[in-house]
């Protein structure tokens, strides 16, 4: 049976980040897409591109959510990304939870994007967190990175943090009411200087460290993979664990991929490809 998926993010015009990364993984993974736009962008927003457009989606946003409560349109799995303003989160909270009152079974998979590296992304900063903290009490899995991790739960931030650590603030947020947490960006170089993966926390004391290769360049997408990946395997019944493992392996035949283009990589992720082994029609 085929599911409806609802995605909450930005969209660029030209990069491969956001929704031009999740609708078509979704897609491939058999579901049927819808897209929630929260901003729209001339290009991803990466220092390689100069003199963006950005148009958030702030009145738009809400008169959408309207217009499919007024034709009952609903859906089976939700995926956020970047809300562009933390109007746009209390919105959505709301509008996820009277979804969810109508339908105890649906799914709400969410990357609190808003901070990386220690530091708010621009236009953001504190309210934003507590806005995310309200909605990850929705969802059935949250992957904020180890900054996010650390602001939602009031952690002073460590780049280099230990497993003692993470399983700390990783069981904060599980306390706050997530089901599960998937902190990505996850590194161990003393003890494992060529993986990188998630540091994974659920209820009844799961815990778990899902490593796959690890890449020194930068690319722009890997987090957008990952959440649009977990959330196809997910949906089709896959534990939280079997879901990311199959995630990491998409993760790094896609970045073998575009290091083979020998190409600049702003260009983006070259995923393409993998999709048609790991979702063959």
């Amino acid at each position: 049976m085929s599911k409806r998926v609802l995605v909450v993010n930005d969209i660029p015009g030209a990069g491969k980040v956001a929704a031009n990364i999740n609708i078509p993984i979704l897609s491939a993974g058999g579901l049927e897409v819808s897209i929630l736009p929260t901003m729209f962008v001339s290009t991803q927003t990466g220092e390689s591109y100069a003199n963006i457009i950005r148009h958030e989606m702030n009145e738009d946003f809400k008169r959408t959510v309207e217009v499919w409560k007024a034709n009952d349109i609903h859906f089976d799995v939700i995926m956020t990304g970047y809300f562009s303003t933390t109007e746009q989160v209390e919105l959505f909270t709301q509008y996820y939870r009277e979804e969810k009152r109508l339908n105890p079974e649906l799914i709400l998979l969410m990357d609190p994007i808003m901070a990386d590296h220690g530091k708010y992304y621009p236009g953001f900063d504190h309210q934003i967190a507590e806005k995310f903290s309200a909605l990850m009490k929705e969802a059935d899995i949250v992957f904020p990175n180890i900054t996010e991790a650390c602001f939602i739960t009031n952690t002073p931030y460590s780049e280099s943090m230990t497993v003692e650590e993470l399983d700390k603030v990783s069981l904060k947020l599980i306390e706050s009411g997530a089901k599960y947490v998937a902190i990505t960006g996850v590194r161990l170089p003393d003890k494992m200087p060529d993986q990188i993966g998630f540091y994974v926390r659920g209820h009844n004391d799961y815990q778990k460290l899902l490593m796959h290769r690890y890449y020194p360049q930068h690319f722009f997408g890997t987090g957008d993979i990952a959440v649009s990946s977990t959330t196809v395997w997910y949906s089709r019944g896959l534990s939280i664990e079997e879901s990311l493992v199959k995630t990491g392996s998409i993760i790094e035949q896609s970045l073998d991929n575009t290091l083979a283009l020998n190409r600049d990589i702003k260009w983006g992720i070259y995923f393409e490809p993998t999709l048609k082994e790991f979702f063959p029609q």
